[in-house]
């Protein structure tokens, strides 16, 4: 707590720069940036680069939203509580979302950013990884989870390490017990990770890259590209697959095909975000499906390398990419006479809520 405070205390007597502070900034394994009084990033130490994966030269010039993509950046951001109250926030968890779509939990401490005559010139914010803490958090309280198995009996955690090469193999299994012992449980694990890993053997999907947007949970986003508003965002390509984006530039509008890989297991009715009532899967756009694929018709801003800029994103952010294809009119616009159970719903963009997503797991 106290090198922290020293951290914050030493980066805002430094607005001007002081090459003992820069030393110090490079040495610290906490995350440090600062940003100026229009939220571009000015600063980016050795720790911010290994935590988040983005190089600081990526970083530079920058909004910080665009760089640190926390969990608390769209309405409970620490850095803007400080600069408009001029209170500093100290150790508040969050976490954030890293240049490979991983979440990384993280504690934030805030600072004003003042020159030597005392004028405030920006902000400085330091960030710590708890990855460590949270998996000896997990270890200490004794619970092992496999699929939607949690247990904290050291009797059960054998049992469910083997489960996974159990399911994948041709092996009949005879699971015995009274009722009421969770064999019914067991048994359902099984025959889904056993059908799972056969999926899985015959037919195999490629990421080749990731979708980056101001969204970072569900609730909250738009629910169609058509509803999104001009929201920005980045499609991450990997290296490998870059080649492929050759005379992409041309379309002005694009088809983004990926993986809801925060949904909810697959369901056959569902209650869509446009209407109240039960409809099948398959006349819906809802991502529990048997299948998580999801489309997007975005519009195509600029391609530099790797990445693409693009608006109207109703996607959250670190979504897993698996295709792109061009939207042409020529091929993909029909008129149509009906449009089943969406002509009957009320006019208006829609925002989505949780109802579709996986819940956060509960401590303790």
């Amino acid at each position: 707590m106290k090198l922290r405070k020293s951290i914050l205390q030493t980066t805002t007597q430094a607005a001007d720069g002081e090459s003992g502070t820069d030393v110090i900034l490079e040495s610290i394994s906490d995350g440090v940036f600062t940003v100026d009084d229009d939220w571009r990033v000015k600063s980016f130490n050795r720790a911010a680069e290994e935590i988040t994966g983005i190089a600081r030269e990526e970083a530079f010039g920058k909004r910080c939203w665009e760089v640190f993509r926390a969990s608390v950046c769209e309405d409970q951001c620490a850095l803007r509580h400080t600069m408009e109250t001029g209170k500093p926030v100290v150790n508040r968890s969050c976490y954030i979302i890293d240049s490979k779509g991983q979440r990384i939990p993280i504690s934030v401490s805030t600072g004003l950013l003042r020159a030597k005559d005392g004028t405030v010139s920006g902000g400085v914010e330091t960030f710590r990884d708890l990855t460590l803490v949270e998996e000896l958090r997990k270890e200490l309280e004794g619970r092992f989870q496999i699929g939607n198995m949690v247990t904290r009996s050291p009797a059960m955690r054998p049992i469910l390490e083997v489960l996974p090469a159990l399911a994948g193999s041709s092996s009949t299994v005879l699971l015995q017990g009274e009722t009421g012992t969770g064999k019914e449980v067991l048994a359902h694990m099984v025959t889904t990770k056993h059908a799972e890993s056969t999926v899985e053997e015959q037919f195999v999907l490629r990421t080749i890259g990731r979708i980056h947007t101001p969204f970072l949970e569900a609730a909250g986003t738009p629910v169609q590209s058509s509803m999104a508003k001009g929201a920005r965002g980045t499609v991450q390509i990997f290296p490998e697959y870059a080649k492929g984006l050759s005379d992409l530039e041309g379309f002005e509008r694009i088809w983004l095909v990926y993986w809801f890989d925060r949904a909810v297991p697959d369901r056959l009715t569902v209650k869509p975000y446009l209407d109240d009532r039960l409809h099948g899967v398959f006349a819906t756009r809802a991502p529990c499906r048997p299948n998580r694929l999801g489309i997007s018709c975005v519009q195509l801003i600029e391609i530099k390398g790797n990445i693409l800029e693009v608006a109207d994103v109703d996607v959250l952010d670190g979504t897993p990419l698996l295709d792109i294809k061009p939207y042409c009119p020529r091929f993909d616009l029909f008129e149509v006479s009906r449009s089943g159970w969406v002509d009957e719903a009320p006019p208006g963009d829609r925002v989505a809520d949780d109802r579709f997503s996986q819940p956060a797991q509960k401590k303790g």
